[in-house]
């Protein structure tokens, strides 16, 4: 009895498949991802990153002195807006990405928080 190897296009059709349920899984399911929002700031009492609104185009919150949070995708749909600071308030999960551990961002600190 003589076996057909099996062809190639059916190889790679079963590969797509697997990938695709596998990002289902991952981005749909599990929602293991994260979002970065910023949320306004007061540089007199955290370090804040700075964006010149003047010399770059700002985004459509217009904060030139912002934090950064990172955001799990669970607890996005919480969000009241596009701040989510209720989200990291009531929950320990957002993490703030502070501007000192960047390298190439404007940072402005006070003089305590040095």
């Amino acid at each position: 009895m003589a076996y057909k190897l099996l062809p190639l296009h059916w190889l790679l059709l079963a590969t797509v498949f697997v990938a695709i349920l596998f990002s289902f899984y991952k981005y749909y399911m599990t929602q293991n991802y994260l979002f970065l929002v910023e949320a306004p700031c007061d540089a007199q009492a955290t370090e804040c990153y700075v964006r010149d609104c003047d010399e770059e185009e700002c985004p459509p919150n217009g904060l030139s002195e912002y934090r950064l949070f990172s955001v799990p995708a669970e607890l996005f749909g919480s969000c009241i807006d596009n701040s989510c600071w209720n989200v990291c308030v009531a929950s320990f999960l957002c993490e703030e990405v502070l501007c000192s551990t960047q390298d190439e961002v404007s940072c402005e600190r006070t003089i305590s928080s040095l």
